[in-house]
């Protein structure tokens, strides 16, 4: 997966003084969250994408992981908005979620529940282990999802949901989930914490007893994010067609996502080039398509390398050595350096003709800004293996 910043130059021309303030604030707020969520930072910008082109996100991960805590940085770092929480449960009824049935109008043959400070009157929502609902509650959640409508008795009750996320430990194997499933336009896989650097950091958040926070003025206010949902219809789109080739590149794959998501991806696509201060849509945004254009697990490798390959093949090519890199890593992790000096040393070497390949690459391939990044990224990773190796060698590089 390639590897994002989030500092940006905003366009002034493009944005006026109070939306390039906001737009600051978010680039803020998503450095303080990714510094704080150690390698977790495609979905910090997915939720405040989510955010501004009105859309949902679903995390799938083992416990552990912070998704609940990433959904709990997200709704610490905005103000002035009516959120809903709740942990389902098998035995979760609708009212604890949809509002209780009022009485009053019961008396009168009238079904009617009271949504205050329910999730059809919130504008964030957050369900904790929302596949431990039962179908009856999730599917009546598809028209609030979808239409921003609430059924409540024979009244359609327009409600102010803006983005709703969800959290899970595992994925749905209900069919008649799968509507309910396709109102999250991003899905995210999480995995735990894999660098030990990254690791370190958790740990010592965790024994400073270190909790997120966000000071008042930090904040994101709901009139900030209005602003900048406004501004996301404006932003151009000149990568339509890249957009079409995705979709073709997939299709011989196998992989066909609905029209429906293609259409959903767009405004998300814009609300990215918003958060990056840019007036239109590059291919730095495309990527986030990767959490976006799969529906089951399998489809997940197939996507991202689809993707890569159809926005840059240099760049693909360049995740191709890095995965080569991160075998090799593997296959001499467990051995003794006295007793298998010379697969060590052979690790060396094929990760030394790694790094010449990759350098080789980026001197001759156009990239961006973020995929200069990433491949930075992947070097210093792949200078460390190597130093690792010969210091356990007890060898100088």
């Amino acid at each position: 997966m390639v590897v994002r910043t989030s500092q940006a130059m905003v366009i002034a021309t493009f944005y006026h003084p109070m939306e390039e303030q906001a737009i600051q604030k978010v680039q803020n707020l998503m450095d303080k969250l990714k510094a704080f969520f150690v390698e977790r930072e495609d979905i910090i910008e997915a939720m405040f994408i989510s955010l501004l082109c009105r859309q949902h996100a679903i995390f799938i991960g083992p416990p552990g992981t912070a998704k609940s805590g990433l959904i709990y940085g997200l709704t610490k770092s905005v103000q002035d908005f009516r959120i809903f929480y709740y942990l389902l449960n098998k035995f979760t009824l609708p009212e604890e979620v949809l509002g209780p049935v009022m009485i009053s109008k019961l008396e009168h043959d009238e079904f009617e529940r009271k949504i205050e400070s329910k999730l059809p009157d919130a504008e964030i929502g957050f369900i904790d282990e929302v596949f431990n609902g039962n179908s009856s509650i999730l599917n009546s959640l598809n028209s609030i999802m979808n239409e921003r409508i609430f059924y409540n008795g024979s009244q359609a009750v327009k409600v102010p949901l803006e983005c709703l996320f969800g959290a899970t430990n595992f994925m749905p194997e209900e069919t008649n989930l799968v509507a309910f499933f396709d109102r999250f336009l991003f899905r995210f896989l999480i995995e735990y914490i894999q660098k030990d650097e990254n690791f370190r950091t958790m740990l010592e958040n965790n024994l400073q007893h270190t909790e997120f926070k966000v000071n008042p003025q930090e904040m994101l206010t709901q009139a900030e994010v209005h602003l900048l949902q406004t501004k996301v219809s404006k932003v151009k789109f000149p990568v339509m067609d890249k957009v079409i080739e995705i979709r073709t590149n997939l299709r011989k794959e196998q992989i066909e996502p609905s029209d429906r998501r293609f259409a959903w991806a767009l405004s998300a696509l814009q609300a990215s080039a918003v958060i990056h201060g840019r007036e239109s849509v590059t291919e730095d945004d495309l990527y986030i398509l990767e959490n976006i254009l799969w529906s089951d697990k399998k489809e997940v490798g197939v996507v991202i390398s689809t993707i890569l390959k159809t926005i840059n093949p240099a760049i693909a090519r360049v995740q191709e050595q890095s995965k080569m890199g991160r075998n090799i890593e593997d296959s001499i992790k467990k051995k003794d350096p006295d007793k298998d000096k010379e697969k060590f040393l052979e690790a060396y070497k094929k990760l030394n003709e790694i790094r010449k390949t990759i350098e080789e690459t980026k001197t001759k391939g156009f990239f961006g800004d973020k995929e200069t990044h990433a491949i930075e990224l992947i070097l210093s990773e792949n200078a460390s293996a190597r130093k690792e190796i010969l210091h356990k060698l007890g060898m100088d590089e």
